[in-house]
């Protein structure tokens, strides 16, 4: 049965220097512009909670944010990496591991891209300037929605199928990228650079992440929102 008005959590970031459970607006207001019904899942590890979230939504959002901790990649913390929360990385590795186990719609973004990889068993780049050497803009400053490089869709694959094989515009906000995919991922768009930038689960009903931020762009870039459209009319498939 087709759900109207679908419900999707979104994982809460978690700011270290004011202690606060924080939300982005953009994510609450790509959501809505789609016809979904946003709920912020709270900054916890009581799983009773978790479970509550996750089973009573539509699908699942992981947010962007700080980097994950290159422990569980089986890495070193190098200097270039940024700043981890163990706590969330923990939170958002269950929520992820119970959306499968429920068959839930799930789209990762920047930082959900990268925590899908590694919750796959995939490793990531610290910092993609230093140990990958690119020197395209994978990092740009504000205002977030306008285009800094592009990406092609892989033929074949979803992405494809919903914005076609030309290269494409999108914004970029980080700094690491997908090193090796995790089991059970193909790569779904790639950079300029062959970073891979869009990822998928082909035995998943909807399981994608990108590595840019459609929820910055939707009001000006017509693959943006076209992307956040797919997951949720998904969700409202569940």
């Amino acid at each position: 049965m087709k759900n109207k008005f679908p419900k999707i959590g979104i994982s809460s970031q978690w700011n270290t220097e004011l202690g606060l459970c924080t939300m982005r607006p953009s994510y609450i207001a790509a959501l809505e512009h789609a016809g979904a019904v946003p709920v912020i899942i709270p900054f916890t590890e009581n799983r009773r909670t978790l479970d509550f979230y996750i089973e009573n939504c539509d699908a699942l959002l992981l947010s962007g944010g700080n980097d994950i901790q290159p422990q569980l990649y089986g890495e070193e913390v190098q200097p270039h990496c940024g700043e981890v929360q163990p706590a969330r990385d923990r939170i958002e590795t269950y929520l992820f591991e119970r959306a499968m186990e429920l068959d839930k719609a799930l789209l990762g973004i920047c930082r959900g891209f990268q925590m899908l990889n590694v919750a796959c068993g995939g490793t990531l780049y610290q910092d993609l300037k230093i140990d990958y050497g690119t020197e395209l803009q994978h990092r740009m400053t504000e205002p977030y929605n306008r285009s800094v490089h592009n990406v092609t869709a892989v033929p074949g694959t979803p992405l494809a199928e919903l914005l076609g094989t030309a290269p494409f515009a999108v914004n970029s906000v980080h700094h690491q990228g997908a090193k090796v995919l995790g089991e059970k991922l193909k790569p779904m768009a790639v950079s300029e650079d062959g970073i891979v930038e869009a990822i998928y689960m082909p035995d998943r009903r909807f399981v994608w992440a990108v590595q840019w931020h459609p929820e910055w762009y939707f009001e000006d870039n017509a693959d943006s929102a076209a992307v956040i459209q797919a997951f949720v009319n998904a969700a409202g498939e569940q």
